[in-house]
């Protein structure tokens, strides 16, 4: 579980609780409303489709950047990795190998949004764990 945290970032995100009581997890619950609203939103693309539209590659690259930079802000590093995973298939970038066709972005984001929901499901869990409540 400990490799889903950057424990670096966190443990900054931790000290400002001595300020604010609660601003950690209030952070945390705020990212966990925009993941589920984001993977809705890639969703709603992706529904009963084939093959995107290159506006809808782009939307989807949009998401994928948008999701990347709160994980990361927050040291989720398996979301994060899973999101930029997502951010440049949509940009039709083969940028880390791991499509086995160069030109299955598609495949790619339906792999790379499971991934991410996957590790968002471990997260939410450790997250309910560490704050001894439902997140």
């Amino acid at each position: 579980m400990t490799d889903l945290i950057n424990w670096n970032i966190f443990n900054e995100l931790l000290t400002m609780d001595e300020d604010e009581d609660g601003f950690s997890k209030s952070l945390i619950q705020t990212f966990i409303d925009q993941a589920q609203q984001t993977f809705t939103n890639i969703d709603e693309i992706l529904i009963n489709k084939s093959q995107l539209t290159d506006e809808e590659l782009n939307k989807i690259s949009q998401y994928g950047h948008y999701l990347k930079g709160s994980a990361a802000s927050l040291g989720l590093i398996k979301i994060q990795e899973q999101c930029e995973r997502i951010q440049n298939y949509g940009l039709k970038k083969n940028f880390d190998g791991l499509l086995s066709n160069d030109s299955d972005f598609l495949g790619g984001i339906i792999e790379a949004l499971q991934n991410a929901r996957d590790e968002f499901k471990n997260s939410r869990k450790f997250f309910s764990d560490y704050y001894k409540e439902v997140l």
